[in-house]
């Protein structure tokens, strides 16, 4: 997964004057030399052709003229593409999956949204007339939505994109009904949905499902394009759509984020800053739009000094025998651990509790007796980790009691909703599974760093696992892996684990158990 070449690729396409004039007619593109800028929700300054590059190099001087210029907050931008995971990425398709290919439980869905829904490309004009209670519709899921724009403001848009002749739009219908819409951006051989609208009434067809699969072939297989992208990472909203693309084949294209404040906005988020987890707080009680900007400005805010010691290089094929370290974590390899499960675990529940729980989590995990953490290196990188656990009732009773007040003020913020609430009870308690309770050992996690992945890094550092389960004289172990992890389930059927049972941890959340047994004779001295 690489980024595309703004010479090459953007700088060099006819469709490019075309969509700078197109930005033009809406508000003024600001310049730095030959690189164009535009506005961004009436608050920022970030690159007018917003797709994943490396952009050309510009001083911090032009970039703060541009930003008075344009009486802007501040001005973003993104670089250092890389392999190593990073706190913001570009959400990234360079190449589309067969429909046999996708998960079982993709496939069917797809297919049974394919019997309800006709999708085809559409004009503008049939947009404008037929697309506004679509659009209206739709900000009916937002927690915060946006001020809706008026029908006449709605079609003026259309048109617009339509004059510029780099907008393609796709429409969903079933009998006659729209039922959902995208708008692509097309520079040279590269696609961006701009936006997609959905009907919340008929969500149950599952008009995503469609869009996306019809999207990534026309685009990539048909028309041979080399890059289709849902933008960056949202911060804004949660709308967990990202996770979903990642059904599709959809990757994190990693980098870094850079952004310089104007003077009043960088004093303002100096003294508000320290003040952050109020701010969140403030948020949880009262939902307004003003709490909600300001904890999106310091969410980019915190992203931003993430990259204070970041360093991007890409992880070479290594030799597996010479170059990888393989060890039981020590309690000062927590906070890497821990950023590594929140890059790596996406779409896990623990992830959503913060890197302060899960630095915690994992330093008890390893000075736990009964639990243990294994690490692997190269050149003193962390390159994947396992953690496993001989009972995991008495160690979540150990964690709680040792982080009772500490854990509690650390995620009071995401308590306040039932539903985090609930979960979290889960994890801290965890209910009585009638499947695999006579098998109280068990692996709890595994990761392996983005760059290393493929290498032969997990199946090295279970190796070590369960060896070293051996020694603590545990002869059978079980893992809990959630029924939406293909790859996870493949791994751990490839490496021997056996089908045990199915269960709901969360509600309406599906995940099976496996167990992995291990020679007893192999422990004899």
């Amino acid at each position: 997964m690489t980024p595309i070449n703004y010479f090459t690729t953007l700088d060099k396409s006819n469709q490019t004057p075309k969509y700078l004039e197109y930005l033009n007619n809406i508000d003024r593109v600001f310049w730095t030399k030959n690189f164009p800028w535009s506005k961004y929700q009436d608050v920022c300054l970030q690159p007018a052709l917003h797709f994943p590059y490396e952009p050309p190099p510009f001083t911090e001087s032009e970039l703060k003229k541009i930003l008075r210029e344009s009486k802007m907050l501040f001005i973003r931008w993104f670089d250092k593409f890389a392999d190593t995971p990073t706190d913001w990425w570009w959400v990234v398709a360079q190449a589309a999956l067969p429909i046999e290919k996708l998960s079982r439980k993709t496939r069917k869905t797809l297919r049974r949204g394919m019997r309800s829904c006709q999708i085809k490309q559409v004009s503008a004009d049939w947009l404008k007339e037929n697309g506004y209670q679509c659009y209206q519709s739709a900000f009916q899921r937002y927690k915060n939505p946006p001020q809706v724009a008026t029908k006449a403001r709605f079609q003026k848009n259309i048109t617009r994109q339509d004059q510029s002749g780099c907008f393609e739009f796709w429409a969903i219908t079933i009998k006659e009904t729209l039922i959902a819409y995208a708008e692509c951006l097309i520079i040279g051989k590269n696609a961006f949905i701009v936006d997609v609208k959905y009907h919340p009434a008929y969500l149950k067809y599952s008009p995503g499902y469609v869009l996306t699969y019809t999207l990534l072939n026309h685009y990539l297989t048909q028309r041979q394009f080399e890059l289709l992208t849902n933008g960056t990472r949202s911060i804004a909203h949660s709308t967990e759509m990202q996770l979903f693309l990642e059904k599709f084949n959809f990757q994190k294209l990693y980098c870094r984020l850079n952004i310089i404040y104007a003077p009043i906005a960088k004093m303002a988020v100096q003294i508000i800053y320290p003040l952050r987890f109020f701010v969140r707080l403030s948020y949880k009680l009262f939902p307004f739009k003003f709490f909600h900007l300001i904890n999106v400005l310091l969410i980019q805010e915190s992203i931003k000094r993430s990259y204070k010691h970041f360093a991007p290089p890409v992880a070479p094929i290594i030799n597996l025998e010479t170059k990888l370290n393989i060890r039981l974590a020590r309690s000062e390899d927590a906070p890497k651990i821990a950023h590594l499960h929140q890059q790596e675990i996406t779409r896990g529940f623990l992830s959503q509790l913060g890197l302060n729980f899960l630095t915690k989590l994992y330093q008890t995990l390893i000075e736990f007796p009964q639990s243990f953490v294994v690490v692997a290196e190269v050149g003193g990188q962390l390159a994947g980790f396992v953690s496993g656990c001989d009972n995991l009732r008495k160690f979540y009773r150990f964690f709680y009691r040792r982080f009772n007040i500490g854990l509690v003020l650390s995620l009071l913020p995401k308590m306040l909703n039932p539903a985090t609430l609930k979960k979290m009870l889960d994890i801290i308690r965890p209910p009585h599974y009638q499947a695999g309770e006579n098998i109280p050992a068990e692996l709890l996690t595994m990761a392996v760093t983005r760059g290393y992945q493929g290498q032969g890094v997990a199946q090295k550092i279970l190796e070590y696992f369960t060896q070293e389960m051996q020694k603590r004289k545990i002869f059978i172990f079980k893992v809990i892996v959630g029924e939406n992890l293909p790859r996870a389930i493949g791994f751990y059927e490839k490496t021997g684990f056996k089908y045990l049972a199915k269960i709901s941890v969360h509600k309406d959340q599906w995940s099976r158990i496996y167990f992995y047994e291990l020679p007893i004779e192999s422990t004899r001295i």
